[in-house]
């Protein structure tokens, strides 16, 4: 005969939660201030960024990470990378 076995529940600690949520804020807060510090005088890549343009420009280009709008000469990375820059701009 089988016996069927009860499980004891456990309830959450609510100090272990408030513990996880404050350090995981701590971390996104320290994230967020590293990302935006002095994010103007970063400085672009002339090279990636008018393959943006052209990407923008052209669809052959857009499909081909060309950098010019003919499509001729592509950049060293798969178009993916930067699509999202092609499309804002």
């Amino acid at each position: 005969m089988i016996q069927k076995v009860k499980w004891k529940e456990r309830k959450p600690l609510k100090k272990q939660r408030n513990a996880w949520d404050g350090w995981l804020t701590a971390i996104l807060a320290w994230s967020a201030f590293l990302h935006l510090y002095q994010i103007g005088n970063s400085g672009s890549n002339v090279y990636y960024t008018a393959a943006a343009k052209s990407m923008a420009a052209s669809w052959k280009a857009f499909f081909f990470a060309a950098l010019d709008p003919a499509g001729f000469i592509t950049v060293d990375k798969p178009p993916v990378a930067l699509w999202l820059q092609a499309l804002s701009g």
